[in-house]
């Protein structure tokens, strides 16, 4: 149940997120400096709650990592980095689709990874494949299907296919997560989703500080919100993800697609293909609905 409601709450959270991010994104402004932001707030938002659990592992004598710890130092570094990179790839392919596509398309689109956590967690986790993961899958895949077969133009084939690839990253990323939870706690784990790609980033941003700087002047306020938001349902998606299963985690959370669409419409404004988005939509939701 405690998995259940966190999941939920990451949902709502990564709508307003969400929503945050083609609003400020979908003028042109640059992608990999919204990443960068995004992962630094998180940072911020993180350090603080892991010196209190610190702290409190401390006064009370605990352990900080979990009970299950054994893997190699070096095995643990190794997928950390790793984890760090495949984040940035999935933050800049993600991001940089809201340049090109509306939310519901995106978030359609981006469903494209519950069929791959479905794979991983079957191979790798042992979770079972059930007939309502098959068949809720399918309906996820014929959403995504639906919508690209709808949008026109290159630009917004190229959203599409960002979106795709951030489906496989976020997938990988997520399962390199799950693996490091036997070791860390999810706070630790969430400290180092956010700390890594910021530090990789850095790099990156010091050429484009320019159009940094210019992101940030423009949209400080909906950066910053967007960035609070997005730390705090990573909270609660590694904290429901140390309890429940690979694939179920992220299937909780689409319930929440209808109010990205909804905000679509009323907030952002974006009323194209309203007709075809609500059929997807109906059809995730279903799909979701299916395989719990």
């Amino acid at each position: 149940m405690t998995a259940l409601i966190l999941a939920l709450i990451a949902g709502a959270l990564y709508t307003g997120s969400n929503l945050v991010a083609r609003k400020v994104l979908k003028d042109g402004s640059d992608a990999w400096s919204y990443s960068f932001i995004f992962s630094s707030i998180g940072l911020i938002v993180t350090l603080p709650l892991l010196l209190v659990e610190y702290l409190a592992a401390a006064f009370n004598n605990t352990e900080r990592l979990s009970e299950s710890a054994g893997h190699e130092p070096s095995l643990l570094i190794l997928v950390v980095i790793a984890m760090g990179l495949i984040v940035v790839a999935h933050n800049a392919a993600l991001f940089s689709a809201n340049n090109y596509i509306s939310p519901s398309v995106n978030g359609s689109i981006y469903k494209l990874r519950l069929i791959w956590l479905a794979l991983i967690g079957t191979v790798f986790f042992q979770e079972s494949l059930t007939d309502g993961l098959k068949l809720g899958t399918l309906l996820v895949v014929a959403s995504g299907v639906i919508l690209a077969g709808g949008m026109k133009g290159k630009k917004s084939l190229l959203g599409i296919t960002l979106v795709a690839a951030a489906s496989v990253f976020y997938a990988v990323g997520l399962s390199a997560s799950k693996f490091l939870l036997t070791d860390l706690t999810s706070l630790q784990v969430t400290t180092l989703v956010f700390a890594v790609p910021a530090a990789l980033n850095l790099p990156i941003i010091y050429r484009r500080r320019e159009r940094f700087l210019a992101l940030w002047q423009k949209h400080k306020k909906l950066v910053l919100m967007g960035g609070v938001l997005g730390a705090f349902a990573n909270i609660c998606v590694f904290a429901a993800l140390a309890t429940e299963n690979i694939s179920v985690v992220p299937l909780l959370i689409e319930a929440f697609l209808v109010v990205t669409f909804a905000g679509e419409i009323i907030i952002l404004r974006e009323r194209e293909n309203l007709k075809l988005k609500l059929l997807a939509v109906a059809l995730s939701i279903l799909g979701s609905i299916l395989v719990l």
